[in-house]
C-alpha cells in the first residue's frame, strides 16, 4: 500500500506550483468577463449604407429600447 501522507510534501508542492502558474497566467492574459457576467444583452446591427450611431439610437428610443449605442470600428 502507499503511504499518502508520507508523499504529503510532493502534493503540497505540486499545488503550489499549480496555484503559481494560474496566478501568473491571470496577471499576463487578464480576466475578460463576457455578457454573461456583465449582464444585460448585446445586439450587433449591420448596414448596408452608412448610419451614424444617433440616428440608431434615435430609431432605438423610438421603438422603447432603453441602452447604449457604440460603434465598433472594423
Amino acid at each position: 500500500m502507499i503511504n499518502i501522507v508520507s508523499l504529503r510534501i510532493w502534493f503540497f508542492t505540486a499545488s503550489a506550483l499549480l496555484l503559481i502558474a494560474s496566478v501568473a497566467a491571470l496577471a499576463v492574459f487578464g480576466l475578460k468577463a463576457g455578457i454573461d457576467f456583465s449582464s444585460g444583452s448585446i445586439t450587433t446591427l449591420d448596414f448596408s449604407t452608412a448610419v451614424t450611431a444617433e440616428e440608431v439610437a434615435a430609431e432605438l428610443i423610438t421603438l422603447d429600447f432603453k441602452g447604449n449605442v457604440e460603434v465598433a470600428e472594423i
